[in-house]
Order: structure tokens, then sequence, then C-alpha cells
């Protein structure tokens, strides 16, 4: 008898010990479950329709929107400034060696760089009154002038050279200003972002099919040129939608200290 006991109590102690160790298992699938449902787009989404929150969730996008903005405002001036300096200290119109399309377009970037630059600034000064930038309008044109100034600083010598009738392959950062367009601009929407981004994707490409036409194998060029560029327009997308889900999980996680920041901060613009 004593035997059957003491088999029956291994028994038990076994089955207990699988048992605990059946509910440690499923209870972190569960949780790695929970932690992947946490951080999807749709139960983001959910969470801030239950809590009431979709308002007071766009104000803090907002904010963040217009710090991205800020950023890509400091660099666009150092960039700027760092160009037209060395723009400056090109050779001089003295020079018997430069070509009056290559001084053409010396003068040309200098104009340009130094335009950037003062609009970039002057945008930056006005940036620190945040509510200037709050309706959709005034985002849409401050990120339209600031996208037209990329676009002039980086294709301005080209297609001043094409204006002259100078051809040549000229390298450009155009995907710089195709991943600030998805990702740094104050777009109200995605599909602006895109619809930007495509723009400046097709300019430079008739930049390169006018300024490489007697290239050969010309469409294989112009084609890899595409790939990258549209490679590059999905990552900055991707990128702002990765941005997105991060404020919503940020907002979620302080919502009560952010509602209360911006109750005092109401209540001061009150007063």
């Amino acid at each position: 008898m004593s035997g059957l006991e003491l088999i029956a109590r291994d028994s038990k102690c076994e089955i207990e010990r699988n048992a605990e160790a059946a509910t440690v298992y499923f209870s972190q699938v569960l949780n790695k479950d929970d932690d992947e449902r946490n951080w999807s787009f749709s139960y983001l989404r959910e969470q801030l329709l239950l809590k009431n929150s979709q308002e007071l969730f766009r104000r803090y996008q907002v904010r963040v929107q217009h710090a991205l903005f800020v950023e890509l405002l400091v660099f666009n001036i150092a960039y700027n400034a760092v160009a037209f300096f060395a723009y400056i200290f090109m050779p001089d119109e003295k020079n018997e060696r430069l070509t009056d399309v290559s001084w053409g377009a010396i003068t040309t970037g200098r104009w340009c760089r130094s335009i950037s630059f003062l609009v970039h600034f002057c945008i930056f000064v006005a940036a620190y009154k945040e509510s200037l930038f709050r309706s959709a309008n005034a985002k849409i044109a401050a990120a339209g002038v600031v996208l037209l100034c990329m676009i002039m600083g980086e294709m301005a010598t080209t297609i001043y050279r094409l204006c002259r009738g100078h051809q040549e392959p000229i390298m450009r950062q155009t995907f710089y200003i195709i991943l600030t367009t998805t990702v740094l601009l104050p777009f109200p929407r995605k599909l602006y972002s895109a619809m930007s981004g495509a723009v400046v994707i097709t300019i430079d490409m008739a930049l390169s099919a006018i300024g490489s036409s007697n290239m050969r194998k010309l469409h294989v060029v112009l084609l890899a040129d595409l790939v990258f560029f549209l490679t590059t327009l999905l990552v900055g997308l991707y990128i702002r939608y990765l941005i997105e889900v991060m404020s919503r999980r940020a907002f979620l996680d302080r919502r009560e200290c952010i509602e209360s920041k911006i109750k005092t901060e109401t209540e001061k613009n009150q007063e």
C-alpha cells in the first residue's frame, strides 16, 4: 500500500510540474501575442476610439510633425549655407579657364542657394509660433515652399546648363529630396507626400533624359534610376507609417500626462 501511495505522490508532483510549465509557456505565448497586437495599427486605432482620444491624439501628432519639420529646416539651413560658401570659394569671373556656361552655372548656384537659405531661415523663425502651422492649408503651403527651394537648389544649375545647350550627366541629391518629402515635410496626408515625391521623381527623370540623350543604353540607366527613386519613395512612406505607429503607442502610454499638460496649456492660453 505504501508503494502505491509513493507512486501516486510522484505522479501527482509530476503532473503539477507539467501543469505549471504549461501555464508558464502559454502565458509567455499570450503575452507575446499581446505585445505584437499592441503595436498593430488597427489595435492602436481601436484603443483611441475606445478612450475617445482621437482629437487629443491629432493635436499630439501635429506637434510631433512640427518638431520633425523644424529639424528639417535646421538641416537645410546648414546645408544651404555650406553649399553657398562652396560656390563663393569657386573660381571667380576673372578666371579665363571658365566658359560662359560654367560661370553662369556658378552664379545660378550662388543665387539659388542664397535664396533657399533666406527662405528656410524665415520659415524657421516663423516656426517658433506653432499656431501659424496648425491649419492644413498652412502646412501644405509651408511644405510646398520648402520643397520648391530644395528642388531649385539641387536642379537649378542643371536646368541652366540644359537651357544653354550644354548636355552632360550630372549627379544630383534627388534621393534626399524624396526621403525628406515623404518623412519630414508637414503634409497633412500621406497621399500628398506620395504625390510630391512622384513629382520630384518625374522632374529628375526628365532632366536626366534630356541631359544624357547622347548616352548609349540610356533606357537602362533611366530604368535603374527609376527603380532606385521608387524604392526610396516607398521606404520614406514606410518610415512615416512607422513614425505614426510609434506616436500612437507613445500617446497611449502617456495619455494621462499629455492630457494634463495640454489642459494646463489651454488654461494658460485662455488666461
